[in-house]
Formats: C-alpha cells, structure tokens, sequence
C-alpha cells in the first residue's frame, strides 16, 4: 500500500496564522499545537468508544428481541395446550399479530440505534485526520457489514417463528434459502469450469485481479445503490397501495394520532366491515367462518426469479359452512337482544326488587316515596332520615341501572345492524366489494414490481458474493477486504502462489458437496432438474443465462423441514457475524493505534488490517 504522510509542522503553522493574536514566543505556539494535536486524539478515540457502543446495543437489541420472539412463541404454544380447539384460528392471530408488533418494535428501536451510529460516525468523520481515512472507512464498512447481518439473523429469527402460524410466508423463507443454495452451486460450478481452463501466468492473474476489482466496484457503487433506490422506492409503492385495505392498521397501536386520521381517509369501507364481523366470530366463537383470509398470490415478472409474494385479502366464506355461520351468529345477535330487554324489561312493569330494571326502579321509587312520607310525618327522627337518604341512593343507582339496560339494548340492536350491514358490504358485486377488488388488483401489480425490484437487489449481491470483493479504500479501486473463497480471493492466492487450481478446484468440489448435503439433511422429497438461471459471468463483466442443474421441492414442506432451511440460514449468517466481528475489533484496534501513535514528527499511516493483500485496479 502506498504510504501517506502528513507534515506537523504545517498543521503547526496552520494553528498559528488561525490565531488572531500573538503574544509568545516559538514555545508557545509549539505548547498550544501538542495540546491540539492531544485534544484532537481523545476526540478520536472518544468517537470510535462511541460509534463502538452504538453497534454493541444494536446487538443488544437484536438478542432482546430474539428473546422476545422466543418468549411469545412459548406463551403461544402454552395458549395451544390451555384452550379447546376451536380458540387455534383465534390464538393463532393472535400470535402473528404480536410477532408483527415485535418486529415493528425491533425496526423502530434498530432506526434509533442507527441514527445514534450515524452521528457518531460523522462526529469521528469530523475530527480525523483525512491520512486515515482509508483505515477509518475499513472500520465503518464492517460495521455497516455487522448492522446488515444483525437485521438478516433477525428477519430469519422471524421467519422461524413465523413457520407454525404462517406457512406462506414461511414457504417463501424456505424457497428464497434453498434458491440461495443453489445459486451458490451453480456459481461454485461455474467457477471450477473457468479454473480448469485457468491460465497461470501472473500477468494474467493480476489483469483478471483487476478486471474483479473493476467488475465488483461497479456492482458495489454504482449497480447496487440504483437497485437498492428502485426496490425502495417500489417498496413505498406497494405501501401506499396496500394501506387502504390493510386490515391489521384497524386495530393497530397507533403512536402517531394525525397518521392514523390520515390514513382512516384512504381506507375502505369494506375492511371496517371484515372487522365487524371478526369481532362477531370472536364473540360467538365462530373464528374464520363467517370470513377468511386468502392470500392472493403474486406471479413473479422476472424469469427465474425465486421471491414469491401474496396480497393478504378477505373474502367471506362459501358453501354449507358459510350458511350454518350466519345462522349461528343471526341466532347469537337475537339472543343479545332478547337477553338485553329481558333484562331491562319495560316502564309499565309492576314493582318488583327482584324483577327487570324497569320492574326494580318502580320499586326504588316506591320504597323512596314511602321514606319520605315517613320523615315528613317525624322531621327529626335520626333513623327516617338515614332511610329516606339511603332509598335515595337506591333510586339512584337503580336509573343509573336501567340506563345502562338501555345502552345494552341498544348497543346489541346496532350490532346486528352493524352485522347486516357488514354483510352487504362484503357480499359479491356490492360497491364496497368492487372497489376492494380493484384496490387489491393495484396492490398485486405493485407487489410484482416489489419482486422484480426485489431480485435485482439479490442477484447483484449474488454477483458481488461470488467476486468475493466487500470492500475498497475511500479513494479509488484499491481492494481492501475480500472473501478468500470468492473468485477474487482465489485468483489473489494463485497470484501469491499459495494454492494451486487443482487445490482451488478440490475445494470448490468439497464446497458443493456441502451444500448438498444440507439439502439432504432438511429430509424433504426433491430432485435436481435442469434450469437456467441469471448470473453475472465475470469472464465477460456481465449478466447471462446459464443452463444447470438446481434442486426442487417435489412435495409440500413439512414445518419442521422448513424449520431447518431457515436454521441453515440463520447458522451461516452467524458464523459469518462471528467472523465480521472479528474484524471490526481488529479494524478499530488498528484505528486506535494508529490515533495513538501520532506525534510531532512525520506521521506514516499503518497498513490496514484486511482480509487478504490489497492489490490496485489501475
């Protein structure tokens, strides 16, 4: 690596023409740029303790909501065993809605822990000298590299959890991991074919070097970001589509009042309706009878594109079933009523304490009437006054009773008004129903360009993974951190001579096997067939489609297979946090040494701790 130096002494006449005063002599100005140069150290360091300790609560925050996770799968599984069958659907919604709400906390308090980071990061930016900037961006890219994979051990920690309440979205969580299975196969085989035609001159080696670390900067700096802006911008597409027949935002915590306002103007009719009638099958234990979620599924746009989608919609249910529900809940709204006037009775019944509300009212007044005209007759008597206060009381309390009849009554007679409206509203070819229709036709077509969008993102980090490239310096093409198993790595070590393409091709072979033998151990029926798939072939610095062979599921995943797809990946995005981690201790060791290093001489930048020899582009 190319030494960069930086002279003091300017720094020092750069201190002194900055002062508008001088009143000492040499020493002093020499007293006055060592403080500086002091100061300017434990303002350093400060901010790398700081952005250090930012990361660690970021992980903090991720076991908190593992254990989170964790916890509320136990109390579901626990629920499962208290409660009679029919409460599953019930308790099962439950679950999914309280793994949503955890999730939401987690993204909330990881945006937080990120904003803290990036201040700290750019008060460090602010104070350092701009001769480690190449060190300090080394530092920086492995933490963002930590923060990245903490959030996708997170998301597959989700989808783990997800499995027992939620098999489409755990159906995709297990096809996106046996996806990356294969296209790891596939690049691996791709790779082994170029190295066994591997020409071994260095002159070759250091020009396919290059042409890596020109192929990787683009993908990393200019493909990715570009990518990475249409998925997002696709994302808040599919967002605002998918708002106004978002069921769950009805019974959402909302911490923002003025949000919720604005979004109840965009909202449809139709899923208020679908809430009225969940609340009905909750109360007259009639869960998912009288209305059901269907997942509307979304057809991928991209050839050979893995990630599968569905549009949650709700639709009410058919047949036999359907008709024997609103009978039930017909019969259990009336019975309300019936239940609530009986209660309540009417104004013409006789007294009676032991009859309706009306009935026990007329008896309150009687009784009061009757206290009264007692106390009239003696004023003074201690003992008639204390009645006639407590009859009082009575009347009281018994008008407050049969005005809470009333409300009963009403309330029950408006529910089944609600019902029968809510029906309607549901109800095939209704003004409600086609708007909703139409509403979840735009929503689909934006989750399909959410897909596309989606895939891009992944088949370029796809591409970058195979390279093997992650990082360069802040200056230019200067590769400072790269995966030794990537096609970069080995190409760096044939350069080096510290392997050969006979023992880069037995690993690659070794490799593969793996990797089909996790497929096997999942236990799940399949068989590898021939496809084509879209990769980024380097000899060319392109996209092609290549022909291979990949593996299939050839029946429906169990839960417990799917289970240990996701597991698979959750194992090999920690080991690869173990590692990274390792890295950043090692970065930030570095950092600070070379901060703790600086004097009033000629200050040399130390090498940067990278994952294998830095080797220019240009």
């Amino acid at each position: 690596m190319k030494k960069k130096f930086i002279a003091v002494s300017v720094l020092i006449c750069a201190l002194a023409l900055g002062s508008t005063t001088l009143t000492s002599c040499v020493d002093d100005n020499e007293s006055a740029s060592v403080t500086a140069i002091r100061d300017a150290k434990a303002q350093q360091l400060a901010s790398i303790a700081a952005l250090n300790n930012a990361q660690a609560k970021a992980q903090e925050l991720r076991a908190q909501a593992e254990a989170d996770l964790a916890a509320a799968n136990a109390a579901y599984q626990q629920a499962l065993a208290d409660q009679e069958a029919s409460k599953a659907d019930f308790l099962a919604e439950k679950y999914k809605a309280k793994l949503e709400a955890l999730k939401a906390q987690y993204e909330a308090q990881i945006m937080e822990a990120k904003k803290d980071a990036a201040d700290y990061e750019q008060q460090l930016w602010d104070k350092l000298d701009t001769h480690l900037g190449d060190l300090y961006t080394s530092y920086t890219t492995a933490l963002g590299k930590v923060e990245t994979l903490n959030k996708d051990i997170f998301d597959a920690q989700f989808d783990l959890a997800n499995v027992d309440v939620n098999q489409e979205a755990a159906d995709a969580a297990a096809k996106e991991q046996i996806n990356s299975i294969n296209t790891q196969i596939t690049y691996k085989t791709a790779q082994i074919e170029r190295l066994k035609t591997q020409v071994g001159d260095k002159d070759a080696l250091f020009k396919q070097m290059n042409d890596l670390a020109d192929q990787a900067y683009k993908l990393i700096n200019t493909d990715k970001p570009a990518a990475e802006e249409a998925r997002d911008a696709a994302n808040e597409a599919y967002d605002e589509a998918y708002a106004p027949i978002d069921y769950t935002k009805v019974n959402a915590t909302w911490t923002d009042e003025h949000a919720k306002l604005e979004w109840e103007k965009t909202a449809l009719d139709y899923i208020f309706a679908v809430d009225t009638l969940k609340q009905i099958e909750t109360e007259g234990s009639l869960a998912n009878k009288l209305i059901q979620r269907v997942n509307e599924k979304v057809e991928n746009a991209v050839e050979g594109c893995y990630i599968t989608g569905n549009v949650g919609t709700w639709v009410l249910t058919e047949g036999s079933e359907y008709l024997q529900a609103t009978q039930q809940a017909v019969n259990y709204l009336n019975q309300q009523i019936t239940n609530a006037q009986t209660i309540l009775g009417k104004a013409t019944d006789a007294a009676d304490v032991n009859g309706s509300l009306y009935a026990k009212q007329k008896a309150a007044e009687e009784a009061k009437k009757a206290a009264d005209v007692a106390l009239a007759a003696d004023p003074t008597n201690p003992s008639l006054k204390s009645q006639a206060e407590q009859t009082a009381v009575s009347l009281m309390q018994a008008q407050e009773a049969v005005t809470g009849g009333i409300e009963t009554l009403t309330n029950a007679q408006n529910k089944l008004k609600s019902y029968n409206n809510a029906i309607a509203a549901v109800t095939k070819d209704s003004e409600q129903q086609k708007a909703y229709v139409a509403a979840v036709a735009k929503a689909v077509e934006a989750k399909k360009d959410l897909q596309a969008k989606k895939h891009e993102v992944h088949v370029i980090n796809t591409a970058i993974s195979a390279i093997g490239i992650n990082s360069f310096n802040n200056k230019g093409k200067v590769v400072t951190g790269f995966d030794p198993d990537g096609e970069y790595g080995i190409a760096q070590a044939l350069y080096t001579g510290t392997t050969t393409a006979e023992s880069a091709i037995t690993k690659l072979e070794k490799e593969i096997a793996e990797l089909k033998q996790d497929l096997t151990e999942v236990g799940a029926d399949g068989k590898w067939e021939n496809t084509t798939i879209r990769v980024w072939d380097s000899s060319i610095g392109g996209w092609v489609m290549t022909a291979g062979q990949q593996w299939v599921v050839t029946s429906k995943l169990t839960a417990d297979q799917t289970k240990k797809l996701i597991q698979l990946k959750i194992d090999r995005l920690t080991a690869e946090l173990e590692i990274q981690n390792k890295l950043v201790a090692q970065y930030k060791a570095a950092l600070e040494n070379a901060i703790q290093n600086m004097n009033n001489e000629d200050i040399e930048v130390p090498e940067t701790p990278a994952e294998g020899e830095e080797t220019p582009a240009e």
